[in-house]
């Protein structure tokens, strides 16, 4: 099966899915982190000036997703919902790079994105 570069397919090795939830819960530390510029703003306001923010938020999202899929997960679509979600404050540019960095970390891609941290040991 040829992949479509426009979607991300979760592994079948379980060692590394493992380690893909374990990399969603840091997103979502880093999204809720204690003492961040963000702590005590409506995430969706922050999301408007918080460049950090965005990139956790877009990895976690799209990661849930690609966790949460039996199907490989439309990134198209996706970044349909996510621009409808943000509205003006939606950065496709930041958003294809979380795309590609977590298809890198699923094995979908042999080129890492910029701003990818690695996955954490299993």
């Amino acid at each position: 099966m040829s992949l479509k570069s426009h979607t991300i397919v979760l592994p079948t090795d379980e060692k590394l899915r493992e380690r893909l939830r374990k990399k969603l819960i840091e997103y979502n530390a880093r999204i809720s982190e204690p003492g961040s510029p963000w702590e005590f703003q409506h995430p969706e306001l922050a999301h408007k000036l918080y460049h950090d923010l965005r990139d956790a938020c877009y990895k976690a999202h799209v990661l849930e997703m690609v966790l949460a899929s039996a199907e490989p997960v439309d990134t198209r679509s996706l970044s349909l919902e996510m621009a409808e979600k943000y509205g003006d404050a939606f950065d496709l540019k930041q958003f294809s790079n979380a795309c590609g960095v977590i298809a890198f970390y699923c094995g979908n891609n042999a080129k890492k994105a910029i701003g990818g941290t690695g996955l954490p040991e299993s």
